[in-house]
């Protein structure tokens, strides 16, 4: 079983439905004690709160698209500023 289907079947009432479409909401923003958590937060916390190990690359540069594409690695924002 996949992630996305253990996480479904952990957490039956995530799921939003109307008469005909039954949708799990896997990636919900979040506003909960004065801050707000984004999409890939939730879902993190999600996976976590269910046992889940994650596991990042933090030395890939990838790029954040919305109204503005910022670009990065997140290892950098770790460094100190000496080793810069």
């Amino acid at each position: 079983m996949i992630l996305l289907e253990k996480l479904i079947a952990l957490n039956m009432n995530y799921f939003l439905r109307n008469k005909d479409l039954k949708i799990f909401s896997f990636w919900d923003c979040t506003f909960n004690k004065g801050q707000w958590t984004g999409d890939d937060i939730a879902f993190c916390n999600l996976a976590t709160k269910n046992g889940f190990k994650l596991y990042a690359n933090i030395e890939s540069t990838m790029i954040h698209h919305g109204s503005y594409g910022y670009k990065g690695r997140y290892g950098d924002g770790l460094m100190n500023k000496n080793e810069k």
